[in-house]
C-alpha cells in the first residue's frame, strides 16, 4: 500500500506501474494529493480518496483503470484545462 499523508504525490510522463495492481494507493488526509500528469501506460491500481484527498490531472491523457473506493461525498477528481 502507498498511503498519501499530505502534500502532492506526482506521476508524471514514462510512469509504468506502482507495484501490485492488487495495492491499495491511499489518498485519505486532507490536502493530500495525487497528482497525474501524461502517464505513458494505463495505472492499474486500488485507488481509495477518503477525508477530503484529491486526485487531478495536470495535463495530457492519463488513466486509472483499477477499482475506485471512496465514500460518498468523499471523492474529489479533477482534470485541469489548458490555458487559453
Amino acid at each position: 500500500m502507498l498511503d498519501i499523508q499530505q502534500g502532492t504525490f506526482s506521476l508524471q510522463n514514462n510512469t509504468g506501474q506502482l507495484g501490485d495492481p492488487a495495492g491499495r494507493l491511499l489518498c485519505a488526509a486532507t490536502r493530500a494529493c495525487i497528482s497525474l500528469t501524461s502517464i505513458c501506460s494505463r495505472l492499474n491500481k486500488v485507488v481509495n480518496i477518503l477525508n477530503s484527498g484529491i486526485v487531478t490531472n495536470e495535463s495530457g491523457s492519463s488513466m486509472i483503470i483499477g477499482r475506485s473506493a471512496s465514500p460518498a461525498g468523499q471523492r474529489s477528481m479533477s482534470q485541469e484545462l489548458p490555458s487559453s
